[in-house]
């Protein structure tokens, strides 16, 4: 008995062990291709990610540039000069209305005004606006 014991000991042992030795090494190898298919997913989603920034970017640097081009037309330049410096083209005439007028005009709705500031935003002075050239020249005739 003992010499068939250290027959199987002689020849299976080194079979065994390259066996249990190379399983180890297939999971060893498994896991690591796993790790690196999870790693390559998660690059992708990243990678996708900044290429969709990327657009976006692009998007914003396309009308920045648009704007850029609209900002040196002649006509923004006029416009500017007509609201913020009150500039007017020769033999063109200036409709001045009075700040009181808009107080008159607007009676109930939360607009403050003082000094000719107004403290509303675009839509709320297009509606100023509209509404007092109306009445400049539709409405009351004492100005």
């Amino acid at each position: 008995m003992r010499k068939k014991f250290l027959a199987i000991l002689k020849h299976g042992l080194p079979a065994r062990l390259f066996l249990i030795f190379g399983v180890i090494l297939v999971v060893f190898f498994t896991l690591g291709v796993v790790r690196e298919y999870f790693k390559r997913l998660e690059l992708d989603k990243e990678l996708s990610g900044l290429e969709q920034e990327l657009d976006n970017l692009k998007f914003k640097k396309k009308t920045f540039l648009s704007s850029i081009e609209s900002y040196k037309s002649d006509f923004f330049l006029e416009q500017e000069a007509r609201t913020k410096f009150n500039f007017k083209k020769p033999g063109e005439k200036v409709a001045i209305i009075p700040v009181s007028k808009f107080e008159n005009t607007v009676a109930g709705s939360k607009i403050q005004t003082s000094n000719a500031q107004t403290s509303v935003g675009y839509r709320g002075l297009a509606k100023i606006n509209s509404l007092a050239w109306w009445n400049y020249f539709f409405g009351e005739k004492n100005i």
